[in-house]
């Protein structure tokens, strides 16, 4: 890709931040974070020199997420598989996810259900005595909310959501719904 290095001396940087943030905030409704990265990475390579900076300053995003963009920019004109090396002999190189995903696979933070087999094996003991079967659909059933359920493990200092206690006893093949008493005469 080659950089025209003197546009950002050419133009006022008035002129070219003006024209950078109606570009950036007319396309950003139509793009997800790997379109967003490439767009303001090509904007940032189309300036030259000191264009990182100045459309970071125009859009508000971080330099790092520009020159990430450049990057795959680079990597995607040079048809470059999906990757990120870093070769003794060549410059860091970072490529874009494959078509079907937005992110590479393996980021964030891993889910302390899966990370921590403690919470499992409290959360058993804590439904083991309260369970009993349904004898209408013979499933089994937890006199505790998914709620309840979390403020007791919370209590004992895991850090888990109802919404995980909820997935966790499903895979046990629990369910937490409690019939309601009516009021028939």
């Amino acid at each position: 890709m080659s950089r025209n290095k003197d546009l950002i001396k050419l133009v006022d940087n008035e002129v070219l931040s003006a024209m950078v943030k109606k570009i950036f905030y007319q396309m950003n409704p139509y793009l997800n974070e790997h379109t967003l990265r490439l767009m303001v990475g090509s904007l940032a390579d189309a300036l030259g020199y000191g264009g990182t900076k100045l459309v970071s300053q125009a859009t508000g995003i971080s330099p790092p997420t520009i020159t990430s963009g450049r990057r795959e920019l680079n990597g995607l004109l040079n048809q470059s598989a999906y990757a990120y090396s870093k070769d003794a002999n060549a410059e860091e190189t970072v490529t874009a996810p494959p078509v079907d995903r937005i992110r590479r696979s393996g980021g964030g933070r891993k889910s302390s259900v899966t990370s921590d087999e403690r919470i499992r094996s409290a959360l058993f003991d804590l439904i083991y005595p309260k369970t009993y079967e349904d004898p209408d659909t013979h499933e089994k059933r937890c006199d505790l909310s998914a709620r309840q359920l979390a403020r007791e493990l919370q209590s004992k200092g895991f850090q888990i959501s109802h919404t995980c206690v909820g997935m966790i006893l499903k895979e046990f093949g629990y369910t937490t719904y409690v019939k309601k008493p009516t009021n028939s005469k």
